[in-house]
């Protein structure tokens, strides 16, 4: 039976598969924006992103939104985003027209060179394999909406604090003034795997992976306060 954390995330004997800072750059600049963010690199972008500089300086705009949205696999972070994103547009229609983007760590593992024979192969090795170099693809595509001034919904499963730390100082430190929000999915573990299994049922190979990912996310859950809740249904 395989083990399926040989290693924590590129560590041990995941290490070989971290990318070089040339390589995973390449991939992101050559593969990743063409693909999935060429929406962030129109001419008319600069427009905007002088613009929101220039108006947040200036008091006259409230600039845009960066919500960051935190919960274990299967907590419903993907049918919660489009709620948030329409929340966040209704009130940037208020404000002048900005850019829109909604990122995900998990979307970019797939170009990866190695994670076609690894899904393939040895499935429950395909996400702490890759999962370094999703990583730093996630914190440059949050470099390039942020530089663009764009509205933006980050998904996080938070298993690594310091990268979402890090995130939120991307935004923070961005000459046009972030407002930067958490939304914060409180999902029981019965819940949370349900979710995966509805969400995943068709994609057998990857349950026991994901799986494994909550419950590692699950022992560092902590009490708080709440201020509203979101339950399945959309209702609030």
């Amino acid at each position: 039976m395989e083990t399926r954390r040989v290693a924590q995330d590129g560590q041990g004997s995941l290490a070989h598969y971290v990318l070089s800072d040339e390589e995973s750059r390449r991939i992101f600049e050559q593969e990743i924006v063409p693909a999935e963010l060429s929406h962030l690199t129109r001419p008319e972008d600069d427009d905007n992103q002088v613009a929101a500089e220039s108006a947040a300086a200036a008091g006259n705009d409230i600039g845009p939104v960066a919500v960051l949205l935190v919960g274990q696999t299967g907590a419903g972070k993907t049918r919660t985003a489009p709620l948030l994103a329409e929340a966040v547009s209704t009130a940037a229609a208020r404000q002048r027209p900005r850019a829109r983007a909604h990122l995900i760590a998990d979307t970019y593992k797939t170009y990866h060179p190695a994670y076609a024979a690894l899904a393939a192969q040895s499935p429950s090795l395909a996400s702490p394999a890759t999962g370094p170099d999703a990583r730093r693809w996630l914190a440059m595509a949050c470099a390039l909406a942020a530089s663009r001034g764009a509205d933006c919904i980050v998904e996080s499963a938070c298993r690594h604090p310091a990268d979402f730390q890090d995130l939120v100082r991307l935004f923070t430190s961005s000459p046009v003034r972030y407002a930067v929000r958490v939304a914060v999915l409180a999902v029981p573990e019965a819940l949370s795997r349900l979710g995966i299994l509805a969400e995943l049922a068709e994609i057998e190979a990857l349950l026991r992976d994901l799986a494994a990912d909550a419950d590692e996310e699950f022992p560092d859950l902590r009490p708080f306060d709440p201020e509203a809740f979101v339950k399945r249904g959309k209702s609030v």
